[in-house]
């Protein structure tokens, strides 16, 4: 839960006391036009990829799950993957890491 916190928070999503994921994922998605929800909802699967993959390193490695370092994580994949996948996105990875929701309602 902790990391679902930790991303909206910096993206400047209000979860409140929701838990499921399907109820974050909406949350995620309020209020934005279509470019916007695509890149909210990058940042959402961003989330539970690095989930899984922080999961996958405790099961196999007995690897410590680090919910900042996994925030970093989250921060550079749903970055990388924006640059690839949407024609508008052309902010650096110090614009998206340190003001997503300034990114997010530039583009149109």
């Amino acid at each position: 839960m902790a990391l679902w916190q930790l991303g909206a928070s910096w993206l400047g999503v209000d979860l409140g006391t929701t838990t499921a994921p399907k109820d974050h994922l909406f949350k995620f998605k309020i209020g934005w036009n279509n470019t916007q929800k695509r890149i909210s909802l990058t940042v959402w699967l961003a989330i539970i990829w690095t989930l899984w993959i922080g999961r996958n390193s405790l099961v196999f490695r007995g690897n410590q799950f680090n919910y900042e370092e996994a925030l970093d994580q989250v921060k550079r994949h749903s970055w990388t993957w924006m640059n690839a996948n949407v024609k508008d996105f052309c902010y650096s990875f110090y614009e998206w890491h340190s003001n997503p929701l300034a990114c997010i309602q530039g583009l149109c």
